[in-house]
């Protein structure tokens, strides 16, 4: 009994369809845009309301007070680009400020390949039948689907047990919603 209850989880895991895509990017402003974004863990909304030093993001699109996850991921290769002195073609995400804009981008430019996450990947989630998504990039991998991300629009408690806003690392299983939001798929990226 327990061997088929085992079996059934498993397979109801991995019945649903989870995609990775691979496109191309510059070695050098991949690995320099993971330290970009590294450089802003730690960084707070003002407010708890998409404001403060996290407008930076914001700015690349216009936009004040916005849901920034999308907004900073593309930020972090945005000026790694212009320290390198390479073209934002060379970006190989979508300029956008929405998560699910950007996973569908990197699909219809990708190559599809076996599930599994990597460094520098980033992970897309959704809330069904809406365009409200999050995204992640893997930092570090763990096992069984866990790895450490650098989350821009996420939150951690303080000692209080209140909520805190902003770029932080979170553990994350590609695998798992993330509250409402289902697993859309991931990204990563092939060295050129």
């Amino acid at each position: 009994m327990k061997t088929t209850i085992i079996i059934f989880i498993i397979a109801t895991l991995t019945s649903f369809a989870n995609h990775k895509y691979i496109i191309d990017c510059n070695s050098k402003l991949l690995d320099a845009s993971l330290d970009s974004a590294m450089s802003q863990v730690g960084i707070i909304e003002l407010t708890n309301n998409n404001d403060g030093s996290v407008q930076k993001y914001l700015d690349l699109f216009n936009l004040k007070r916005a849901s920034y996850c999308a907004a900073g991921q593309y930020w972090s290769f945005f000026v790694t680009a212009k320290y390198l002195k390479l073209s934002n073609s060379e970006i190989p995400i979508k300029k956008t400020a929405v998560a699910s804009d950007m996973f569908i981008h990197g699909k219809r430019n990708g190559i599809l390949t076996h599930y599994k996450s990597q460094k520098h990947d980033l992970i897309f989630w959704k809330m069904r039948k809406s365009y409200h998504g999050h995204v992640e990039r893997v930092s570090k991998v763990l096992r069984a689907g866990w790895v450490i991300t650098i989350g821009f629009n996420s939150r951690i408690r303080d000692g209080k047990g209140n909520y805190i806003e902003g770029v932080f690392l979170q553990k994350r299983n590609i695998y798992h919603p993330l509250g409402r939001k289902k697993i859309l798929g991931i990204i990563g990226f092939r060295r050129v």
